[in-house]
């Protein structure tokens, strides 16, 4: 699954997550999430 395909339009009206190691962090590119959570701004 990539994001970054539409990851600007995502970040316009989401705040972007990725769950890695059991924590959940802001999303950052070339980062393996075994979870992705998007928040509504």
């Amino acid at each position: 699954m990539s994001l970054s395909n539409n990851l600007p339009k995502i970040l316009r009206n989401f705040d972007l997550y990725g769950l890695a190691e059991n924590k959940w962090e802001l999303f950052s590119l070339g980062c393996n999430y075994d979870a992705f959570l998007a928040r509504r701004k």
